[in-house]
């Protein structure tokens, strides 16, 4: 959940990883609010992260290195507006495997950000309470974390839980 700046920054000397869990921690240099910040990364990104480090052979420095003309894994960093680019990529690759379907990822609406409103939402769904989804994404003010989650939070407001309980209550 960094944003993509605080991604590109992040360095192997800020990771551990926990090799009887499989998970791992980074620690992150929030841009927006000048501190750092512990982040849990969980075994489904911790694998992908090791194999990565592994085939771009990185020992140190920044984890996210930019692709040579040539193929070749480069030694700078990628830039925070490459993010963007890499996640809309991602998302014109996964529709082409279902051509004749309805797109599933919606690249003229996908983003960097989309990571960050989707874990948001996908917490919220989940039951996390928002003190947690708020630390999870660097969040001091708790307005974007609603914002993101408002059509969940509107269908678990007290009109629609008391609506629910009605028809309920009009079954039996």
């Amino acid at each position: 959940m960094a944003r993509r700046s605080e991604l590109v920054a992040l360095t192997l000397d800020r990771i551990t990883f926990n090799p009887e869990a499989g998970d791992g921690i980074a620690i992150i240099r929030m841009t927006k609010v000048g501190r750092e910040e512990a982040r849990y990364l969980a075994p489904e990104a911790v694998r992908p992260l090791l194999g990565w480090l592994s085939h771009a052979e990185i020992s140190k420095g920044p984890i996210f290195l930019r692709f040579e003309n040539t193929g070749a894994v480069g030694k700078r960093a990628i830039q925070p507006q490459d993010v963007a680019r890499i996640v809309q990529r991602i998302g014109r690759l996964l529709n082409a495997q279902h051509p004749n379907a309805e797109p599933v990822w919606p690249v003229d609406h996908l983003a960097a950000h989309s990571t960050r409103i989707g874990a948001a939402h996908d917490m919220a769904a989940n039951g996390i309470d928002l003190t947690s989804i708020m630390h999870s994404g660097g969040w001091n003010d708790p307005k974007m974390p609603r914002y993101y989650t408002r059509e969940l939070a509107a269908r678990e407001s007290g009109m629609a839980r008391m609506m629910r309980a009605l028809h309920e209550k009009n079954k039996a």
